[in-house]
């Protein structure tokens, strides 16, 4: 997981991924390079690996966003950073531009590039902004009701009234155990629900207005092979049914517009979309759309990503679409 992130370095982090070929170039957020003289670590916003003519090249990116505008200690500061990493091109990056001293620092260094993210009126794309501007984030939110459990009778016997109240779901692999209302709760935290969720929704209950609904989900009971144990006996399970409620959030998607290396660039903050218990509540995932002479992306990112996880999800979207 990246050390240190910020929504401006992760923007610029997803936008390199809108510009370059990820089969030709490897993009890292917050990667940590080696000092070549000291051998410490020293972590990098950004940094783009590549090979050219068997000679590998990397280029690193330092990002800051800040109210005023960034000065030339900052700049001779990062220059400075880098001198003795393994960085080939610097692009410091910021999002309230530079001083005049500050990008004439950048001028005269040799393999250093100063670039600012220039806000710009919606007015001025509505050409661009129009097939994005009524986009609906929505979140959904799912309540375990209960689990219904179907399981093989032996000799056409129930299982005793008083082993009802203790049943759990054995694992013979390992032992493992677990109860009806505990492997409900994990199973909503699947992605596999989210998607079913989702399909439901599109389909059929958005056209009825609905905002909270319910859904049952199926276990296969050969997937991950439990029996079901009740006091001293096993039961062979037939079926596992997991229902649940859901709520539905949305809301408008507000998105800021500038420009960034002759591209348009169109971001927005999207509301929190985990769950009350999950680890990175309160971070926001990042909808980015962008369009130049090579066409149109949209991609969205995810905060919480382990390293090596996958971290932007891009959108199939053809120019003139909506």
């Amino acid at each position: 997981m990246p050390k240190r992130s910020n929504v401006f370095q992760t923007l610029i982090y997803q936008l390199q991924h809108h510009f370059s070929d990820e089969n030709k170039y490897k993009i890292t957020e917050s990667k940590e390079l080696k000092h070549r003289i000291t051998g410490k670590l020293r972590e990098v916003d950004i940094v783009i690996e590549s090979c050219i003519n068997d000679v590998p090249i990397m280029i690193c990116f330092e990002c800051t966003s800040q109210k005023r505008t960034v000065d030339s200690l900052w700049v001779e500061g990062m220059i400075g950073k880098h001198l003795n990493l393994e960085t080939n091109q610097l692009v410091l990056v910021s999002d309230s531009g530079f001083s005049k001293p500050a990008r004439e620092l950048a001028e005269q260094s040799r393999s250093v590039i100063a670039l600012s993210m220039q806000e710009v009126e919606e007015a001025d794309w509505t050409e661009f902004t129009k097939n994005f501007q009524d986009i609906v984030f929505s979140t959904f939110t799912l309540k375990l009701i209960d689990v219904n459990v179907s399981y093989v009778k032996p000799d056409g016997v129930e299982i005793p009234e008083g082993d009802k109240g203790s049943l759990v779901f054995h694992r013979a692999s390992d032992g493992f155990e677990i109860g009806p209302l505990e492997l409900g709760a994990d199973v909503l935290k699947n992605s596999e629900p989210g998607r079913l969720v989702m399909k439901r929704w599109f389909k059929e209950e958005i056209k009825k207005g609905k905002k909270d609904f319910e859904v049952t989900i199926n276990l296969d009971p050969n997937e991950d092979p439990f029996v079901l144990r009740g006091g001293d006996r096993y039961y062979e399970i037939k079926y596992v049914k997991v229902r649940a409620n859901v709520s539905v959030e949305s809301s408008r998607v507000d998105f800021k517009h500038s420009s960034f290396l002759e591209t348009k660039v169109s971001h927005a903050l999207l509301p929190d979309p985990f769950s009350e218990h999950d680890p990175h509540k309160g971070e926001n995932a990042i909808l980015a759309v962008t369009e130049n002479e090579h066409g149109r992306k949209l991609s969205i990112s995810l905060p919480g990503a382990k390293s090596g996880e996958q971290k932007i999800f891009f959108a199939n979207w053809e120019v003139g679409e909506t």
